[in-house]
This record gives structure tokens, sequence and C-alpha cells, in this order.
């Protein structure tokens, strides 16, 4: 079984780590100030940030069109892969993942496997990896999600962890003071 392995940009691979892993990447739509762009296509990163103080709004982002994302995976198909494994943002943050499910049956000639990362950025870009690897193994599409869910898991479990103990240590730093009885001032000579 050919499987084809599709994840966002929000996970920023390298385009050197695509390459070698053979990995597809949906640009995510970031709206700015009315206008629609392609992360990765016609934005990148280092131009959002340099144009964020002339921003007249909040910029949002957008999932991307549910026909061009059809036409995608059916273009997958097209090219001889069996199914394809889509690693994409954690659905308590992106409501992409519940549309890929709803649209499964539009698919019309490969199989089509939504995987809720449950985390994203880096780590999301990881489990990509991971995926590729194991389908370039020969691993089957179940042993894949099986892997991915395990490691996504733990990842989301430690992301939660480290913030709760950042959180926590940034907190305690603030109220040391308080607990001993000093000044901020004071307690940072």
């Amino acid at each position: 079984m050919k499987i084809a392995v599709v994840t966002d940009s929000t996970s920023y691979l390298t385009p050197q780590e695509v390459a070698d892993n053979d990995i597809h990447v949906v640009p995510i739509p970031v709206i700015i100030d009315g206008k629609v762009y392609q992360e990765g296509v016609d934005i990148k990163t280092a131009d959002f940030y340099a144009s964020m103080k002339s921003f007249k709004s909040f910029p949002s982002t957008s999932q991307p069109p549910v026909g061009e994302m059809v036409a995608f995976y059916n273009r997958l198909g097209d090219q001889g892969y069996d199914a394809v494994i889509s690693i994409h943002l954690a659905s308590t943050i992106s409501g992409f993942y519940n549309s890929l499910m709803n649209m499964r049956a539009m698919v019309d000639n490969i199989k089509l496997y939504p995987y809720d990362s449950q985390i994203t950025v880096r780590l999301m870009g990881y489990l990509a990896i991971e995926a590729s690897r194991m389908a370039k193994a020969g691993h089957s599409v179940e042993e894949i999600l099986a892997r991915s869910m395990i490691y996504g898991r733990q990842w989301a479990n430690t992301l939660l962890w480290m913030i709760y103990k950042t959180s926590f240590v940034a907190v305690g730093y603030q109220m040391l003071p308080r607990l001993l009885g000093v000044s901020y001032a004071s307690s940072h000579c």
C-alpha cells in the first residue's frame, strides 16, 4: 500500500524536511487587513513578523476551502497513493480536523485518514516526519496511526506539563517576595 503523508503549514517543516520525507504541506490561509495569504507560499514567516507593526487589524487564520482539499486528495490518488494520513492542528484550536472528517466521503479515489495531532507547530511536524518514515518502511496505516497517537499524546501532555510548570515557576517567583515579607525591589538587590 502506498501511503501519502500530509500536514499543514503550521508544522513549520523546512523545505529540506518536506523533500527528504516526501511530505505534502497544505498552506493555511492567513487573513491580514482583509487580504488572504497562503502561509509559506505568498507570505513567509519572516515577512509576517517584519510587517506586524503596519497591520491595521489583528491577523487571523482560516481553513483551506473544502473543494480545494477534496481536489488535492484526489490528485494524490491519481498519483498512485492508496491512502493518505493527514496530520493537522489540534481540534481544540482549529476546526480543520473536523472539516476533514466530514469531507472523507467526498474523496473518491484514495482513503483519507484525518489525524488530530492534539498539538501544533514543530511537534506536529515531527509527527508527520515519523509517519512518513514509517510509511516508507512499509508500515500499515493502522501501525502509523497507533504510533502517532502515542507520540501525540505524550508530546501534548509534555507540552501542557511544561506550560503548567513554567507558569507555576513564573507565578511562584513573583509571589516569593510577598511570602517572605519583602518588597519586590528589595528582593532583587
